[in-house]
Formats: structure tokens, sequence, C-alpha cells
């Protein structure tokens, strides 16, 4: 808003009118502030994607014949509290820091260890059926529009941890990204053109 109110002063400074039909400039603004304003008019015309801007693109995924115990140390180690489940790039699945809790109060048995596979959890962590706080939504979307998702599903009193990003915007399709609440651009209490 600051910026804005700073190019309305600018303006007027450009077009300064001495006489009355007459306009004589009082200030030239320099070759930053100009490509800086070029960014602004380009940004506003076509917003970047979240795809572009602030999705993960790299994601940490794995897949249902993989071992639990190895994967489910990588994400502690790195702080994760989700891991999608993909087949041959495909997204099929979330694995969730709640996926062991929903199985063993499920009463599925199984023994956590070296020879556990993700595949045990396909009943909790296929995506046949909603998975709590996962959200898909096209790879084509803006910040805004991510943005505006989480919102309303907090004002619904809706969880949201994660939205997947797939070209379709649903699952069983190819994860192009994530974006978490953490990745939004107002999260650090700014926002930014890039």
């Amino acid at each position: 808003a600051s910026r804005l109110q700073a190019y309305r002063s600018l303006r007027n400074s450009l077009v300064h009118l001495s006489y009355p039909g007459e306009t004589e400039p009082i200030a030239v603004p320099r070759s930053d502030v100009v490509e800086d304003y070029r960014q602004l008019i380009e940004y506003l015309k076509c917003p970047p994607t979240a795809l572009e801007s602030i999705a993960v693109r790299e994601v940490f995924t794995v897949g249902w014949g993989d071992c639990v115990l190895p994967n489910l140390r990588s994400m502690m180690e790195r702080g994760f509290r989700l891991a999608p489940i993909t087949e041959q790039g495909k997204l099929e699945g979330m694995f969730t820091e709640s996926t062991l809790a929903q199985a063993w109060l499920s009463s599925v048995s199984f023994t956590l260890d070296d020879t556990l596979r993700f595949e045990a959890f396909r009943e909790t962590a296929h995506f046949s059926k909603p998975i709590l706080g996962v959200r898909f939504m096209s790879s084509d979307v803006t910040v805004e529009e991510v943005e505006r998702n989480f919102r309303e599903a907090f004002e619904r009193g809706e969880f949201t941890s994660v939205v997947c990003l797939t070209s379709s915007g649903q699952p069983f399709d190819q994860l192009d990204g994530i974006v978490t609440a953490h990745d939004l651009p107002n999260a650090s209490g700014h926002r930014s053109m890039t």
C-alpha cells in the first residue's frame, strides 16, 4: 500500500499541472523505479502461480512398497509432518503424522519394524477417501487463490495441512508441488511479488 501511495505521488509529480491545460513534470523517475513499476503492473495483469513462486517442488515422497521406519526417521529429522505416496509418478495417498494413530485406532494389526511397508497403511492413507487436512488444487492457481483456500477452510473450521498441486487439481495425477500454510507470503507477515 505504501508503495502504491508513493507511485501515486510520483505520478502527480510527473503530470504536474503548471497552468490550466499545461503539464510540466517536476520530477523524473529513475530507471530502477520505472522497472519496479513495470513489474508491479505485470504482477497485477498476470499474477504468478503458486507453483512458480511459493510451492515446494522438490517434494519428499514415498511409495507403497517403501519401508516405513527409515522414511519415518527421515521425516522426523527434517521436521516433515507428511509424505505424499506416489506410484509411477502419480499421487495416490498421503502418509501423515496421524496415519499411525488412525491405523492403530482402527485395529489394523502391524508391527513397527524394518519390514513394515507403507502398503500396510493403504486403508487410511489412500485417496480413495478424503484425508484430513489434504486439499488439491490445479498447478496453475495463483498465490491468492491458494491463500483464499486456506483462509476459507479456516473460517469454516476445517483443518488444512497441505495443498497438493497437480495439473488436474485432483489426486491420481502427477504431483507438481505442495503448499503448506508456512509457505504462504502472509505467514511471514508480508507479501512478496516473487
